[in-house]
């Protein structure tokens, strides 16, 4: 399925650059690990990873410490720290984006904020100047927060049952910037850099089966 699904983005060979989520690890580990990585080759076999893509430092890092011993844990934090401070100083890069799968943030009704994604990831990324953008997903949603001047977006809205989130400014645990329903859209993210700006659009999917911004 998944292979029918993406064969246009691979015959346009579109660079695709995973992470690993939850559902990578439900069955045989050794068996979901080898599809994984004979299907994406150029990640070396690494569960964390970085590229630069233009002007941008991209951070994709594994949020699912159950499935990670604490020496992976240490030495996937201490690699996070260096990458942060590599792309911090070097005068090519002028903003940095980190992606995981588990949310350090999240309103939904049905998973819980990782306490370990906002320790181990959210919490150094504030500290970093160009730090940008923070996407995470497991929430079958969207949501967009604002956290020590960064923005964090939960985008899981690209398949599945969609989750119900808090809305309730009494109940919910952060402020969510977006003011939607408590269900919302099927969608996905498009990212732009021009000169010195970083745009960020969402595509929400209508009932028409056409895209709105």
């Amino acid at each position: 399925d998944f292979d029918d699904l993406h064969r246009e983005i691979r015959e346009k060979r579109i660079p695709y650059f995973p992470t690993l989520g939850n559902h990578e690890f439900y069955g045989d580990d050794e068996t979901a690990f080898h599809h994984y990585f004979g299907r994406f080759p150029h990640l070396h076999h690494r569960r964390w990873y970085s590229f630069t893509w233009k002007r941008i430092g991209i951070l994709m890092v594994d949020s699912n410490f159950s499935k990670l011993t604490n020496e992976q844990i240490e030495e996937q934090s201490k690699w996070y720290l260096r990458e942060l401070e590599k792309f911090e100083n070097d005068e090519r890069i002028d903003f940095v984006i980190t992606g995981c799968h588990e949310p350090p943030f999240t309103n939904s009704q049905v998973v819980s904020p990782n306490p370990k994604s906002k320790s181990y990831f959210a919490d150094p990324f504030i500290r970093f100047k160009k730090a940008s953008l923070f996407f995470s997903g497991h929430c079958h949603s969207y949501e967009r927060f604002q956290v020590g001047g960064k923005f964090f977006i939960v985008s899981g809205g690209g398949g599945g049952p969609r989750h119900k989130v808090s809305i309730d400014l009494r109940k919910r645990k952060y402020p969510d910037l977006y003011p939607g329903p408590e269900l919302r859209f099927f969608h996905f993210c498009e990212l732009e850099i021009r000169d010195d700006t970083l745009s960020f659009k969402v595509y929400r999917l209508e009932a028409n089966e056409t895209f709105s911004v």
